[in-house]
């Protein structure tokens, strides 16, 4: 994506705008409106009319809120990084396999191996499981060893070592007299003697945010990979750290790391397209984001999405009167990293007119939302291969919904919620998967409203719902092309019941591509299982590939349906063509055809459909 470089004034402007919609889309400005009548409470969640209503309105919610989830995660960068051990401290054959020697001589019973030069450095010290071989069954202590088995030993500490990303820390075995049984190995531990910055990188470098490492630490592997994670999520970044023998340093075990970085602030625009709203309010939404990297020079990232109907923005500009249908949002994403640590604010209001007719007059139904959350992720341990994290989020959302100019106060909506989950990343080669579970409920801030359900027994605004996403993404050789496999699932189990916000929905291409977004499903406990396998069109280039799609969603509800089923299923298969091309017409284009073919007695009758999403970016 091409980057334009900002001018200071510039993102001024743009910061400017940032806080005028920060204070605007805080969750709770749920208040009516002054002079705006009330329908008042007479009628309840089961009412014919309204509950028609509601449901349209619930779809319409849903719509805006997986077009905005699908943005997020889009424009979400997180990369992963994964250092090579330097070829000077690479061993050829892993010590840990191999066993001690069984008949050395000269050879020399040993009582107990000290470990030395850990004292200062107890980091190190909890390697020592390393001698006694992978499988532990091969420890040291009475045996009978001589040149080759000590060596072996010191082998296999050092192997630990690196594997933990103590690169440049050594094991000694110093000359010693053995006839005591004590057998010493000596730690020389790795050290950052200073942080250099390469001539000619960018002043908009920043470390202190990045790099959780000073002078006179522990080199770590792991925490280089974490600041070049830190450094590179920022996009238009090129960023690398390097290990470097230490200059005018005479101790041993000391090293440089050097910095190349190359980046700054910059915005870049996107302009996206696509055909997935309705035919009630618009079916072609539009959206543009712009996007501003680094404004405030901590490798931290902005963007602020302004999305509307196309239509009715066309009917807008001609002037055309009349009520009409149509949508609206505004959404914004801050995030920051801090070390082992990410802070993410996402806030977002939107809106929609559908014009109804009634039998005498035409009948205007609008609605309101905001939502907002403050993500806290922590990284709690990671290897060359795994990352473990932890996070804690705060949310809240409201929502009013109107026929004319009358509010329906029974669809009135305020909530605040807190969610704690855990995530496993894990890297293997080309593929790449995670795990994560959470836990999501309900509190009362933000001021958070009762739920007309739980009057009625039928749900509680203050959710207990358990949630789970699996995800594994890779790549396979295929005909000299390089097939991209993904394979996504994700589900809930409510522990009590829910309101319609929070139930799990399937159904549409965000979910069950192949299936229609009106037909949706939802339920208190849900699965959805998404699959595709995508192709080049050619072995030279990524800009074209074909992809295939097969999805599955359940949905399980308290009570039977209408069908007098509480479990229901949706299948779909869809075929698309992806084209991407650069300058200087940089473009994305995804365009598919695809259909249900398995699901419940909704989609019975359900045709075929296509759709498509382009995303420009200027």
């Amino acid at each position: 994506m091409p980057s334009l470089v900002c001018s200071w004034s510039a993102a001024r402007v743009l910061l400017l705008c940032a806080a005028v919609v920060l204070v605007s889309l805080i969750p709770g400005g749920a208040q009516a409106q002054a002079g705006v009548p009330s329908a008042g409470p007479s009628a309840g969640p089961s009412d014919g009319p309204l509950q028609s209503q509601a449901q349209r309105q619930d779809q319409q919610w849903r719509a805006q809120e997986e077009r905005r989830l699908e943005r997020q995660e889009r424009l979400a960068r997180q990369p992963d990084v994964t250092l090579e051990t330097p070829d000077s401290v690479q061993v050829a054959s892993p010590a840990g396999t191999r066993r001690l020697p069984r008949h050395e001589s000269p050879c020399f019973p040993i009582l107990q191996v000290l470990i030395e030069g850990v004292e200062a450095a107890p980091a190190l010290a909890r390697h020592r499981h390393a001698l006694a071989g992978t499988k532990q069954d091969d420890a040291p202590e009475g045996r009978c060893l001589g040149a080759a088995g000590i060596a072996l030993l010191a082998a296999r500490l050092q192997d630990a070592l690196i594997a933990a990303g103590y690169v440049t820390t050594r094991v000694l075995a110093p000359a010693q007299d053995l006839s005591t049984g004590h057998l010493r190995l000596t730690i020389i531990a790795g050290r950052v003697h200073r942080i250099r910055v390469v001539a000619g990188s960018s002043p908009a470098l920043r470390l202190a945010n990045a790099l959780d490492l000073g002078e006179g630490d522990l080199l770590d592997l792991r925490e280089l990979e974490q600041a070049l994670e830190n450094l590179q999520r920022v996009p238009g970044v090129s960023a690398d750290l390097q290990i470097a023998p230490a200059a005018e340093e005479p101790t041993p075990g000391y090293s440089d790391i050097l910095v190349h970085y190359q980046g700054g602030r910059a915005v870049r625009l996107q302009w996206t397209l696509d055909d997935s709203g309705s035919e009630g309010t618009g079916r072609f939404p539009l959206a543009i984001t712009g996007t501003l990297d680094q404004p405030l020079w901590f490798n931290d990232l902005f963007y602020l999405t302004w999305q509307r109907d196309a239509g009715d923005l066309v009917r807008t500009m001609q002037g055309v009167p009349g009520p009409r249908g149509g949508s609206h949002g505004l959404s914004l994403h801050y995030s920051w990293p801090w070390r082992h640590w990410l802070v993410g604010l996402n806030l977002g209001r939107q809106g929609y007119r559908q014009v109804v007719a009634g039998a005498y007059q035409y009948y205007l139904y609008r609605g309101q939302s905001a939502q907002g959350d403050l993500k806290l992720t922590r990284l709690l341990w990671r290897d060359g291969r795994h990352k473990f994290s932890a996070w804690w989020r705060l949310t809240g959302r409201s929502s009013r919904n109107f026929i004319d100019d009358t509010e329906v106060d029974v669809q009135r909506r305020r909530a605040g919620g807190v969610e704690l989950g855990l995530s496993l990343r894990k890297m293997a080669g080309a593929w790449r998967g995670e795990a994560s579970a959470g836990l999501r409920r309900g509190t009362g801030a933000f001021h958070a409203l009762q739920a007309p359900e739980e009057t009625f027994g039928e749900g509680f605004g203050r959710a207990r719902v358990v949630t789970g996403d699996l995800s594994i993404n890779g790549g396979v050789p295929l005909g000299g092309r390089h097939m991209r496999l993904s394979a996504q699932w994700r589900g809930q189990m409510a522990l009590r019941a829910l309101i319609s916000q929070d139930r799990f929905s399937v159904g549409g291409r965000y979910s069950v591509r192949g299936t229609d977004a009106r037909h949706a499903l939802s339920g208190d406990h849900g699965l959805l299982a998404r699959h595709e396998a995508e192709l080049p069109l050619s072995a030279h280039s990524a800009a074209a590939a074909l992809y295939l799609a097969l999805d599955a969603g359940a949905v399980k509800a308290r009570t039977a349906g209408a069908n007098g089923r509480r479990v229901q299923h949706l299948v779909g298969l869809a075929l698309g063509l992806r084209l991407s091309g650069s300058r200087p017409l940089p473009f994305q284009l995804d365009v598919f055809a695809g259909a249900p073919v398995r699901a419940s007695d909704s989609h019975s009758a359900a045709q075929p459909l296509a759709g498509f999403n382009l995303s420009f970016s200027p």
